[in-house]
């Protein structure tokens, strides 16, 4: 005993193995999980290459697919832009028509105030005139009697002058 412990007992002589035995055994035994973890890491490095190899390969179809879409968008965009272009003329020809229609509508409307004051216009001469037209009516039914008084008188005086 050694300061109150129990030393421990080894296996009985006829059990135990001898040294040069045991360290063989644990040699292989290392040895046995040296070459057991050398293969999990050949096995994991080649997981990793692959895996490598795969994410090399996603890589490339990425960029790939990245410029491919890339050009379907710029493809798109120069799409858009000219179609964006072919607005803008198709509208400016649709203000510059409608400007047009505006100045005819103008033009049309300033015509028609014309039309309607030389209608006022000349429905106050054709009132003037009529009222003109009445004036000589009255004149000449005046002179066709005066004319008739003369006539009479004429004949008055030729009587008279053959009397």
């Amino acid at each position: 005993m050694v300061s109150g412990r129990r030393l421990l007992q080894g296996p009985p002589e006829e059990d135990a193995v001898p040294l040069p035995r045991v360290l063989v055994r644990v040699r292989r035994t290392i040895e046995e999980a040296i070459s057991t973890a050398e293969a999990a890491f050949r096995r994991e490095w080649t997981a990793l290459e692959s895996e490598l190899q795969r994410l090399g390969d996603w890589h490339i179809r990425l960029e790939e697919r990245t410029k491919a879409e890339a050009s379907c968008a710029a493809a798109a965009w120069s799409e858009l832009e000219a179609d964006l272009e072919t607005y803008r003329k198709g509208l400016r020809k649709v203000f510059d028509r409608e400007l047009a229609t505006a100045g005819l509508e103008k033009a049309l409307e300033q015509r028609e105030e014309a039309i309607a004051k030389e209608e006022v216009s000349l429905a106050a001469r054709g009132s003037e005139l009529e009222t003109r037209s009445q004036g000589l009516e009255v004149r000449r039914q005046e002179l066709n009697e005066l004319s008739e008084s003369l006539h009479r008188w004429r004949l008055e005086l030729q009587e008279t002058a053959r009397q």
